[in-house]
């Protein structure tokens, strides 16, 4: 049974991101809002780096619509030479500047450019026209920490943000394979370790605030530059790589499952010298990342009802289902599907579990409950499939041959 489990995951996760974009909006495959068309490969991809940054405890589409719009401009414009000037609230022109709304040493991101009325998903936020878009994450200081932190740290080792990527991957080649926590632990460098708990005030001081984050960059060259110092920390890391470490987890899920990001990714890496390519995207590789901790993967209501009859069910009083998947998937020598993939529960759990939709659960009836499963799948190869979308939200085509239908056959 468990292995049925991570056979459905490993096909919803297949639709997740092969599905049908086409009514999401957009006017590119990534959902990120940016200010202008025709970025670069490099600018496209440290906005998305900067969105993950700030993505803790909001509404998601403001991060990619508004956040995206904001740091776009900002990865355009700012360099690894001219960071202290553009970041500097005390400077006119600055990214980040008082809160006109909240002056108590509240600070706020802010694009330089003027939204111009083509751009619908910023509008639809009641952001004037011709004026500027403003984007307030929930944690702002540590945000704006993070994003100081990888220009300061690029800039001291003379790199670009791929020609980073391009390294962390490098360095994490052994024996033919890539270790992809190793990665994590790169990108985790960049811009999340030693980040505190700052708060308005210590942006004030910004001369006092650059020379704690010079401080910390020393640190992490100290890290990089010194191979028993780096294992040592890689270890702490490795300890703890689930916990706390969600957002790295996202962003390399994207770098490598993300079809239009992944084709980005992919050519910086070339850009800047990488050639093995042939270890990236690999089930050897894809197969280490972890699922993230969100909140939703980790709702009792889901995985009580796929473990409380299993050998497994002593697991239900954990905290983190992403370290029992991990567990499950070596111990029962998972052949199909991996333990990122039940990512899915992001946009399964509030759409049927926490409204009890058990009654359609596919779930449900590969547990050989008495559902009405086979009234929501109609099998018409003309339609969308209406299982993924009541369960997700996806939009894919019904197949011929279905592997969910499959699953319930064995």
């Amino acid at each position: 049974m468990i292995r049925k489990y991570f056979q459905i995951a490993n096909f919803i996760d297949k639709v997740r991101w092969e599905r049908d974009k086409s009514n999401q909006g957009f006017d590119n495959d990534l959902g990120i809002n940016f200010y202008q068309k025709n970025l670069s490969n490099e600018v496209m991809l440290l906005t998305h780096w900067f969105c993950y940054i700030t993505n803790r405890r909001m509404d998601y589409k403001r991060i990619w619509y508004i956040g995206g719009y904001v740091f776009s401009e900002m990865a355009d414009k700012i360099n690894f030479t001219n960071f202290n000037l553009l970041l500097n609230p005390n400077k006119n022109q600055s990214f980040v500047v008082v809160d006109d709304k909240n002056k108590n040493l509240k600070y706020t991101f802010k694009s330089f450019s003027l939204l111009n009325e083509d751009n619908l998903l910023v509008k639809n936020y009641n952001f004037p026209i011709n004026g500027n878009v403003l984007f307030k994450s929930m944690y702002l200081p540590s945000d704006f920490k993070s994003i100081i932190y990888t220009y300061m740290l690029l800039e001291s080792l003379d790199y670009t943000f791929g020609f980073y990527l391009k390294q962390s991957y490098e360095k994490s080649i052994s024996d033919n394979s890539i270790n992809l926590a190793r990665v994590a632990f790169f990108y985790y460098l960049l811009s999340f370790y030693d980040i505190g708990q700052p708060d308005s005030k210590d942006i004030m001081d910004f001369s006092n605030f650059i020379k704690e984050c010079k401080k910390r960059t020393k640190k992490v060259r100290h890290i990089l530059m010194d191979n028993e110092l780096f294992e040592d920390e890689f270890e702490i890391f490795v300890e703890n790589k689930i916990k706390g470490k969600k957002r790295i987890w996202c962003i390399l899920r994207d770098h490598l499952k993300w079809p239009e990001l992944n084709d980005i990714f992919l050519d910086i890496l070339k850009n800047n010298g990488f050639s093995q390519f042939s270890l990236i995207n690999t089930i050897d590789t894809i197969s280490q990342l972890e699922l993230p901790g969100d909140v939703w993967n980790n709702k009792p209501i889901f995985w009580k009802c796929l473990l409380e009859d299993t050998k497994y069910s002593k697991y239900l009083e954990s905290e983190n289902f992403s370290i029992i998947l991990r567990e499950i998937y070596k111990k029962e020598k998972i052949k199909i599907g991996y333990p990122e993939q039940f990512d899915f529960t992001f946009s399964f759990i509030n759409r049927m579990c926490e409204e009890n939709n058990c009654d359609i659960c596919l779930f449900n009836e590969l547990l050989s409950k008495k559902t009405n499963f086979k009234k929501l799948c109609v099998n018409n190869h003309d339609k969308y499939c209406p299982v993924l979308m009541t369960y997700c939200g996806y939009l894919t085509n019904c197949q011929e041959n279905c592997e969910l239908l499959n699953v319930l056959k064995d």
